[in-house]
């Protein structure tokens, strides 16, 4: 649904690579990080829309996070106004809500601070599991899991506004949305080296950084 690898190192676009189309604009404020990754240093915002989510009862969400030694991570690591749904990171926990027609349920999970190294964030929602069929996990453990009763309408979104923030020195990479379930995909040493990554743990395919 959504793939910003998040390279650019200059301009005002995070470029999408889904093949959907569906690039996000930094307004007053964003900024493209100098490593290639969004919102470094500063407060940063980007606006776009994000279609094929409503309805979904199952999708996987991730991306990779940095926050400064010792500081905790303040991002939304996506926010659909107007909808209820957010992904946030912000005052050492990890927040996730979801709407669905009978309401917005929630999730939240400590985290611990900064450590200057980025670090991997995922999101698993699956209707038809039949135990914790919603996950946070933090560099691919779970750290919050919960049975929802999942309508068979799955998501309800009242807008295709979308937004990400990053601010306090929070920086964010590699920003993948899909309409199925992921749960552990262990990565050798020579990738790990590759990503620059201290984890073992690499979410997606075919990830360029």
């Amino acid at each position: 649904l959504l793939l910003l690898h998040m390279d650019e190192a200059s301009g005002l676009t995070l470029m999408d690579s889904s093949g959907r189309g569906q690039d996000f604009t930094l307004d007053s404020g964003g900024s493209l990080g100098q490593a290639g990754a969004f919102g470094t240093g500063m407060v940063g915002s980007a606006d776009g829309t994000i279609g094929g989510l409503v309805g979904t009862r199952v999708f996987t969400y991730q991306a990779w996070v940095k926050a400064p030694v010792g500081s905790p991570y303040y991002s939304y690591l996506l926010h659909m106004a107007g909808s209820g749904l957010w992904f946030y990171l912000g005052s050492g926990s990890f927040n996730v809500g979801i709407p669905f027609t009978s309401g917005t349920r929630s999730l939240v999970a400590a985290i611990p601070p900064g450590d200057g190294s980025y670090h991997h964030v995922a999101i698993v929602m699956d209707a038809d599991r039949p135990y914790r069929n919603i996950l946070l996990l933090w560099d691919g453990q779970v750290v919050a899991g919960s049975q929802w009763q999942i309508p068979p309408d799955g998501v309800r979104l009242t807008t295709a506004g979308a937004n990400f923030q990053a601010y306090s020195g929070t920086s964010m990479d590699e920003v993948h949305l899909e309409a199925r379930a992921r749960y552990d995909f262990p990565i050798g040493p020579a990738r790990q080296k590759a990503l620059g990554r201290k984890t073992r743990f690499n979410l997606w395919e075919g990830a360029r950084r």
